[in-house]
């Protein structure tokens, strides 16, 4: 694909967060004593093409630094360099060249069995110039369109039950609805118990199996929305946690490779049919305003909020999402590390070209171009789980304003030893969730637009 945006555009788009709580990458091994920094020539960790990146390691530990090993990888892919890490006076370099537009991963290893360290750095090149590995399927638009009728022919079948909200003000149920095969979309549903009509949110969530907490919902009906949250499973939202570990270790597990040789058979097309489904409940709810609608997600929600803000782009304000899993799925074409659900190393007993096939069908990257509201979207640059250049490749084939937080020292969340790299990102969404509670402009930044 061509280049649709100068690199001047791109900047205009791109936040590059260079707050001090993230201009060093630290780890602490307190069993070892050993402590290092990383740090690199660019801290917000976006460079050109054909420039180099010049990570710093500090040790800042007692005694002399413990033996440690680097590698660096391409697109998370393909080493490009390696060896031992050599220290003068405490301090070492590791450097490398960007030599096409896409990303450099810094991994640093050492220490003994009891005593082992791993820490990461990331740089990307050209952010806006990295595309997706293939193109959409010429079949991908009917194929959905298709799926769509099949859901709309099954009746709803709304079921509400009324639970106690924990929360003075607020309104809570449980909530199911039919989908397709039989199953069943479950969640819950809160709002202020005082008003007529309100903004809605539509909460997608994070993978795995567990149940959905109370306070998912009522934090924001206590906020004054109308909150919506399904989970990605037709499970029951409130069993103890044993009943979703025997699950997750039984029938559920490894789910998203369940059925995925043909997109008619994938796990995956229930769930995303189940969120088609929870953003037409809050279309036609008498207490939802008529004007607002957010949807937002982190992970597989993330997956699950842009691919709905594609597959049904009628009436969803904005789309906020946090490391958005299922971009670029055909990833090692183009020399890159896949995003998880990693569809194309999916293949052990299967035939590998229906598997790789099937996960065109459910690429983020071939659901957005048909997005319409403004996206909020975060890129750690040492996300191993969704990597930049995946997450990158699927937000540039969005045609409407996208605010990228690109943050050089974030993981994947849940696994952030530091949770305060992901502060930029939260204040930015605080600012979008704070501005269509209240019917208020975006705080888009001038030039946004293609």
């Amino acid at each position: 694909m061509t280049e649709s945006c100068s690199n001047r555009a791109f900047w205009r788009r791109c936040i590059m967060v260079l707050g001090a709580a993230v201009l060093m990458a630290c780890c602490t091994n307190m069993s070892h004593g050993a402590a290092f920094t990383i740090s690199s020539n660019v801290p917000g960790g976006v460079y050109r093409t054909g420039q180099s990146v010049d990570w710093k390691i500090v040790f800042h530990g007692h005694g002399a630094p413990p033996r440690a090993a680097f590698k660096v990888l391409r697109n998370d892919w393909t080493v490009v360099s390696h060896g031992p890490l050599v220290f003068h006076h405490d301090v070492s370099a590791v450097g490398a060249t960007f030599t096409a537009p896409g990303s450099l991963l810094l991994v640093v290893t050492g220490g003994g069995r009891h005593h082992a360290f791993r820490e990461l750095a990331g740089a990307v090149a050209d952010p806006r110039k990295i595309r997706p590995a293939a193109e959409c399927p010429k079949k991908f638009w009917p194929f959905w369109k298709k799926q769509i009728a099949r859901l709309e022919r099954i009746p709803v079948n709304i079921q509400l039950k009324g639970e106690s909200s924990d929360v003075p003000g607020v309104k809570y149920w449980h909530i199911h609805m039919n989908n397709i095969k039989g199953s069943l979309i479950r969640g819950q549903l809160a709002r202020p118990a005082k008003g007529k009509t309100f903004p809605a949110v539509l909460i997608l969530q994070w993978a795995g199996v567990y149940p959905l907490d109370k306070s998912w919902v009522t934090h924001y009906a206590k906020s004054g929305w109308l909150a919506l949250n399904i989970s990605a499973h037709d499970l029951p939202i409130a069993r103890p946690a044993g009943f979703y570990e025997k699950i997750s270790a039984g029938p559920l597990n490894d789910y998203p490779a369940i059925g995925n040789t043909h997109p008619d058979t994938s796990y995956f097309l229930r769930m995303y049919l189940s969120c088609y489904r929870a953003l037409q409940y809050l279309h036609h709810s008498k207490y939802w305003n008529g004007k607002t609608l957010l949807v937002i997600g982190s992970s597989q929600g993330g997956l699950q909020t842009l691919m709905l803000a594609g597959l049904h782009p009628a009436g969803i304000s904005a789309a906020i999402v946090q490391a958005p899993a299922g971009c670029n799925m055909l990833a090692p074409l183009d020399g890159c590390k896949p995003s998880w659900p990693y569809w194309f190393n999916q293949v052990q007993g299967k035939n590998p070209r229906q598997v790789r096939q099937t996960s065109r069908y459910y690429d983020v990257a071939n659901f957005v171009t048909r997005i319409r509201c403004p996206v909020l979207a975060s890129v750690g640059l040492i996300d191993e789980t969704c990597p930049p250049p995946d997450v990158l490749a699927a937000l540039n084939e969005i045609k409407s304003p996208v605010e990228m937080v690109i943050l050089p020292h974030a993981e994947h969340p849940g696994r952030q030893r530091n949770p305060e790299v992901w502060q930029p990102f939260a204040k930015f969404s605080q600012q979008w969730q704070h501005a269509l509670l209240r019917s208020k402009p975006l705080p888009l930044r001038p030039g946004l637009r293609n």
